[in-house]
């Protein structure tokens, strides 16, 4: 579960929650199921407004460095995501991204704190707003 932000563009800026729950087929390579709720924040003719949007995908994994020392363990791996927009939103859209992910876990502590870092583009669907590319940066919490 994580909170992402990506960096403006055509006046809008996507800020949103997600949940990934998934599967690992070998010690390095996973796959997870993907929830989005998106708010994109714009300027539009001096109004502050916004567009909601729930989005549902997946995406694929492969942890390439795991680091240990002592009790904890640094696992760097790279995400590459589709998602799409699901019932009537505000803002049809399918997003693609690609992403380098951090993870530190301690000991035999369950949750684990997760960073990343990636590149999304957005292909709208929707009349009036553009497709949007961005970097985008994510934190959250795993297990």
């Amino acid at each position: 579960m994580g909170f992402e932000a990506e960096t403006k563009q055509h006046d809008i800026f996507p800020i949103g929650i997600n949940v990934n729950i998934g599967y690992k087929f070998t010690s390095r390579l996973y796959a997870y199921g993907r929830y989005q709720g998106i708010v994109g924040l714009y300027d539009d003719s001096n109004f502050n407004t916004y567009t909601k949007t729930q989005n549902i995908g997946g995406g694929i994994g492969y942890i390439f460095h795991k680091e240990k020392h002592n009790a904890k363990t640094d696992l760097w791996s790279i995400r590459a995501q589709m998602t799409g927009s699901i019932g009537n939103p505000d803002w049809r859209n399918t997003t693609y991204d690609i992403g380098i992910f951090w993870q530190s876990k301690y000991g035999c502590s369950r949750l684990s704190p997760i960073l990343g870092l990636g590149f999304r583009h957005t292909n709208s669907h929707t009349q009036g707003i553009k497709n949007h590319n961005g970097i985008y940066a994510s934190i959250g919490w795993g297990i």
